[in-house]
């Protein structure tokens, strides 16, 4: 059993970090062959919430702590200059500054019109300052996003002016872009505590 607290302020988010917890445990229980897992996460306050955990057997548990004890990180990076012992396709990513920090919440998007599925990322005043610098003068380049240290996604910079959202595009289908936002949106906003 875990407290589940989340550390976005915003009105309605709590829910919605409570709801994609329980999205993401069984997830990623099941990817580590849990078989069966039961999570139900319940509301029990403003802000928190508490989660339960049911295997079949301890292995299960175990694993369960385990993925909840892993650290969460996310940056994004900028395509550098080519190193020359670089394969041809092999991109050096040179860090932005950009990372968990000013990232405040990634949404999934669909256009029923074009069919096209995507994520809108949001950024706090600081993370725009952060993209503003890395669209000046890198029109062209590819921009990288990284999840536990893991490229997911790159998009190509096709323009030098930055809003407080950037949009990945070209994402197969919208129940991968709701695991990719639940993925970040726990990771970055969720806080579990042992209970017992």
């Amino acid at each position: 059993v875990y407290s589940v607290t989340t550390n976005i302020a915003e009105s309605g988010k709590s829910l919605e970090i409570f709801q994609a917890s329980e999205r993401v445990m069984i997830r990623r229980l099941a990817g580590a062959d849990v078989k069966n897992p039961l999570v139900i996460v319940v509301p029990s306050g403003s802000g928190s919430a508490v989660m339960t955990i049911h295997t079949q057997d301890a292995a299960g548990i175990e694993t369960a702590e385990r993925i909840l004890a892993e650290s969460f990180t996310f940056d994004i990076r900028l395509e550098g200059p080519k190193m020359p012992e670089a394969l041809p396709d092999e991109i050096n990513w040179v860090p932005t500054g950009i990372d968990g920090s000013t990232l405040l919440w990634i949404t999934p998007i669909s256009n029923p019109t074009t069919k096209e599925v995507g994520v809108e990322l949001h950024f706090n005043d600081i993370g725009q300052k952060l993209l503003q610098e890395a669209f000046k003068d890198n029109v062209g380049k590819s921009l990288g996003i990284f999840v536990r240290d893991l490229l997911v996604s790159k998009m190509t910079i096709s323009t030098t002016q930055v809003s407080d959202h950037i949009l990945i595009s070209g994402i197969p289908s919208e129940r991968v872009a709701q695991i990719f936002a639940d993925d970040v949106n726990v990771g970055l906003h969720a806080i579990f505590t042992p209970l017992k």
